[in-house]
């Protein structure tokens, strides 16, 4: 680590944050391990479909390998990229195709159509932010300029209506599907907000001017809502449908 007696105190931030998340994402790589199955999706194919398999264990084996190659030059910050990187593009959108392993019989109703509903809210609220950040304007969001206050808003009360729509393939009532898509559209936001921030960490630059508001996104993108939203669903239906039925 430099001396921070040399950074600005921005610099300082950025790097207490950057020890901070490493730590945290060892932590809870080793808590979390006991909890997952034997294998777990290591990789996904052009559809979403998980296409390669391995152990929870390999969680750790990252940090070691890297550790090995000697380069020691920002190991924590390189580590704290990797283990999150993981955290959000394997282990938290690996919770939507198991949304449809879910044993919901009794309910007249099945995993398969809860992946539906849960897919239905996600895309008519992404599709619907964009469509009115478009057309409708208004100061865009702090995290996101290509999406805008209103036109977020309009997105979540759209995937609220659609989740409510189709309570009668879930096994949910009728006043229980608005809640649950409500946890889902808010949590996708949040998922928004972090795959955006990576993003500029990054470097991403915008393809667009200064002005507009542009619909074209790539694929990372377009994963960010099921980043948090799929977790949360799969917990919460698990948790009020199955465990306490």
């Amino acid at each position: 680590m430099k001396n921070s007696s040399w950074l600005p105190r921005s610099a300082r931030i950025t790097e207490a944050l950057a020890w901070i998340c490493a730590i945290a994402s060892l932590v809870i790589t080793v808590v979390r391990i006991p909890q997952l199955p034997d294998t777990i999706p290591t990789h996904f194919d052009i559809n979403g479909i998980p296409n390669g398999w391995g152990s929870p264990t390999s969680l750790l084996a990252l940090p070691i390998i890297m550790a090995l190659s000697k380069d020691s030059e920002r190991y924590l910050e390189r580590v704290a990229k990797v283990q999150w990187g993981i955290m959000l593009c394997v282990f938290c959108v690996s919770h939507a195709p198991a949304i449809a392993t879910l044993d919901l019989t009794r309910y007249n109703s099945s995993g398969p159509l809860m992946l539906l509903f849960y897919l239905l809210v996600v895309f008519v609220s992404d599709l619907t932010a964009s469509i009115a950040s478009s057309f409708c304007g208004g100061r865009p969001m702090p995290y996101n300029v290509n999406r805008t206050v209103l036109g977020t808003l309009i997105g979540c009360f759209g995937g609220v209506l659609a989740g409510a729509a189709m309570f009668w393939i879930t096994p949910f009532r009728a006043w229980q599907a608005p809640l649950m898509a409500i946890a889902i559209v808010i949590s996708g936001v949040m998922g928004d907000l972090v795959i955006n921030a990576v993003r500029r960490s990054m470097g991403a630059e915008r393809l667009a001017g200064e002005s507009d508001i542009y619909m074209t996104r790539g694929t990372l993108a377009r994963l960010a809502p099921l980043t948090f939203s799929a977790p949360v669903f799969y917990h919460l239906t698990i948790t009020f449908f199955i465990l306490y039925k």
